[in-house]
């Protein structure tokens, strides 16, 4: 068999790329990693909404204690959060 290609160059592809397999993924925040890989039922892309950025990411940091939603009032829309850190 003839190959065209040098024998070290096909085993520094197949290095390369198994190598690359090895790296950890990239450190995503809570609604990013949503953004990528989160599905609705009928399969399409979940995108949060901005003001449910603010709760999914503290919902994953491991220094927040609790999140609650706060009620809405005349004053505010029902979009803000209290946080409670440890």
């Amino acid at each position: 068999m003839q190959l065209d290609v040098p024998v070290s160059e096909l085993v520094a592809e197949v290095a390369t790329g198994w190598f690359a397999s090895l790296r950890p993924p990239p450190r995503l925040s809570l609604a990013e990693w949503a953004e990528r890989h989160a599905r609705l039922y009928d399969g399409s892309v979940f995108r949060p909404y901005p003001y449910q950025v603010a709760p999914l990411n503290a919902m994953a940091d491991p220094s927040v204690r609790q999140v609650i939603p706060e009620p809405e009032t005349s004053d505010s829309p029902g979009l803000w959060l209290a946080v409670q850190r440890r």
